[in-house]
């Protein structure tokens, strides 16, 4: 668990945006989806949900391309929604202020394709790095579903335009540890990319680093850009 230490250290106070904001509607939509989700599974509980809507190397092989955005609004659990939506509360806000709405939506969906992306072509080179199970010559294609990858693109974002913003992070949940945003960044990265290696622990570390990287290169771009703006003769 985490949150911001200080909103008026390097974050604007105008970072908590209106009500009708993208950063709620994405919460909306994640808690309506998981809802429809688990009616589905108890009333229809032979129906491959995570098959079609799930994200998997075979899927796409299928021609479900549509995986690539549907994986990103399922969940495993009410833990696994509850954390993914309160990472994207902590740090959608500030980071939808920042570059606005549209630039906002982009950001977020296209951590979540990247991050789909390198976790399925992660599981063709190396299946049991990226989420399969290989027992004898047989691979078990685990699905990938989750916002996870949208929300780490979230929290590079937020590193990459306000490195230095002190958060406060939770370590199992009881003992608080200040960090900054850009440390958070390189610990989140450390742990994605030994988790990688470290195969079997059911975690689309894959997913979470590629979403890293698409947040950094979008959230530089517009800050690039904004600074530009506001000093044309550069």
């Amino acid at each position: 668990m985490l949150e911001n230490r200080d909103h008026r250290r390097g974050v604007p106070e105008a970072a908590h945006p209106p009500r009708f904001s993208l950063t709620n509607s994405l919460l909306i939509v994640n808690v309506v989806v998981f809802l429809g989700q688990t009616y589905v599974t108890a009333k229809h509980p032979a129906f491959p949900m995570d098959r079609y809507l799930g994200l998997s190397l075979d899927g796409l092989r299928h021609g479900y391309l549509w995986q690539l955005l549907s994986f990103q609004f399922l969940h495993g659990g009410v833990f696994h929604l509850l954390i993914n939506s309160w990472g994207i509360y902590v740090f959608g806000p500030p980071v939808e202020h920042a570059v606005g709405r549209s630039r906002f939506l982009w950001l977020y969906l296209l951590s979540g394709l990247m991050g789909g992306v390198v976790h399925v072509m992660g599981s063709l080179v190396f299946p049991i790095h990226f989420g399969n199970t290989t027992i004898g010559a047989a691979t078990a294609l685990n699905p990938v579903v989750g916002a996870s990858a949208g929300l780490f693109g979230l929290i590079a974002a937020f590193a990459t335009l306000f490195p230095r913003q002190e958060l406060t992070v939770y370590l199992f949940f009881v003992f608080p540890v200040i960090v900054t945003a850009r440390v958070l960044l390189g610990v989140s990265a450390g742990i994605g990319l030994v988790g990688v290696f470290l195969a079997g622990d059911n975690v689309a570390h894959g997913a979470h680093l590629g979403g890293m990287v698409m947040g950094f290169v979008l959230a530089r771009y517009s800050k690039t850009s904004h600074q530009h703006r506001e000093d044309p003769g550069k």
